[in-house]
């Protein structure tokens, strides 16, 4: 089974054991294509997490997340995944990206230690309902780095390994190349959205605290906003000087046996660089610090949809 569902956006979740709710049953497949049961898999990620388990929802897939544990400044679970119309489940690995926060799932485990990042990387992230279900969980490193340690070797031993950067085939059968929405993107002056309804509908703006780990001393805010024809949701984190789009997403995409999205919105140029910004002594008004991100401002696109964003009374509480 390649595909799971297709979605608007649902969410809740809680902290096992729940009443009410029970733990799945039956047998799961590794994405090395083993087949284990679900009650041995849980006892085994149990002797590193305590029974501690999160769940999350999207529409008609369901996320059984194993407490995250910190390791080397990163943030680590496996999750077991469910489709709502389907018997089977599946094990998946997951990590939370030390460069723009949001939880991937890896497509394989490639050369010196190379988490897959399947097509181009972005494809790998998990969907924005997901993102906020974890990202709302207060982690505490309270098993300590020798628990973290062994954790982590159990984390990789989970997924296929290769000697390539390449995703294996088992990836790359059931999740598309990126969508491209953006037009002349060689061209600074010219990059624009292909559709003028890809453009964030600023009113669709939705924002909540990122529940950090200690390591980060500046608090982040997150906030989502749909594209004005509603294909696209948006999810930018903000911190105390710098604000930046984390990932993206087609709404009503399907939903891959890896957790993700089966196709992704291809936004390259929109990624790559963060706004600094400041605010004016004179007119006490938010400004970006162009001067500073040469590549930033190379895209007039990245001055606009940001400054939009920074303008937004709701981002800057």
């Amino acid at each position: 089974m390649k595909k799971i569902c297709s979605c608007a956006l649902v969410l809740f979740y809680y902290f096992f054991p729940s009443p009410g709710k029970a733990f799945p049953q039956g047998t799961a497949v590794y994405p090395d294509g083993r087949i284990t049961t679900i009650a041995s898999f849980k006892n085994e990620v149990d002797s590193y997490v305590h029974d501690q388990w999160i769940f999350c929802s999207e529409t008609n897939v369901e996320y059984y997340v194993s407490y995250p544990i910190e390791y080397e400044d990163r943030l680590y679970s496996i999750s077991i995944l469910k489709s709502k119309t389907s018997e089977n489940f599946y094990l998946r690995p997951i990590y939370r990206s030390q460069s723009s926060l949001v939880w991937r799932s890896p497509s394989h485990f490639g050369l010196w230690g190379y988490y897959g990042k399947g097509y181009s990387e972005r494809d790998t992230d998990l969907p924005v309902a997901v993102q906020r279900c974890l990202g709302i969980q207060v982690v505490e490193n309270k098993f300590g780095n020798d628990r973290g340690k062994y954790f982590i070797n159990f984390w990789k031993s989970t997924l296929k390994k290769t000697y390539r950067f390449k995703a294996p085939s088992e990836y790359l059968d059931s999740v598309e190349l990126p969508k491209i929405i953006l037009t002349n993107p060689d061209n600074k002056n010219t990059v624009t959205f292909s559709d003028n309804g890809f453009y964030p509908n600023y009113q669709t703006l939705s924002c909540w605290p990122l529940a950090l780990t200690t390591r980060y001393a500046s608090p982040i805010k997150a906030c989502t906003v749909k594209s004005k024809n509603e294909k696209i949701q948006f999810l930018f984190l903000k911190d105390s000087h710098e604000l930046w789009l984390a990932t993206s997403e087609f709404i009503d995409e399907q939903i891959t046996i890896w957790g993700n999205r089966k196709k992704s919105p291809d936004l390259s140029i929109l990624y790559h660089a963060r706004a600094a910004f400041h605010r004016n002594p004179v007119s006490h008004e938010i400004e970006i610090n162009r001067e500073s991100y040469e590549s930033f401002i190379k895209y007039p696109i990245k001055i606009q949809i940001f400054e939009e964003l920074l303008s937004q009374k709701e981002v800057l509480k």
